[in-house]
């Protein structure tokens, strides 16, 4: 998924990196990309991707209520995960 995020902003000639060290966080880990030149609002765009298992025990009781719910939690986590780095990027989850 982040090759293929990267690819299509390269195909809209918009410059990006993946796994960009400058934005790690205490524990080493850092999102999976950002452009290089401003996205919106002046602010460069950094992303992390997620592919949840909807079949996983631990996602059942979630995944029964409504199509796209495990989605919206996994990208709730990323948000809760990256919450302590203070962005002046504009962080994007990507939960598929």
């Amino acid at each position: 998924m982040n090759n293929m995020i990267k690819r299509s902003l390269d195909a809209a000639q918009i410059p990006s990196h993946l796994e960009p060290s400058d934005l790690y966080r205490s524990d080493g880990k850092c999102p999976n990309g950002s452009s290089v030149v401003p996205w919106k609002e002046g602010r460069a765009l950094v992303w992390d991707v997620t592919c949840p298992d909807t079949l996983a025990h631990s996602y059942q009781q979630i995944s029964v209520r409504e199509a796209g719910s495990v989605a919206a939690e996994s990208e709730r986590h990323k948000r809760l995960k990256y919450a302590n780095i203070n962005f002046s990027d504009l962080f994007v989850p990507v939960a598929v």
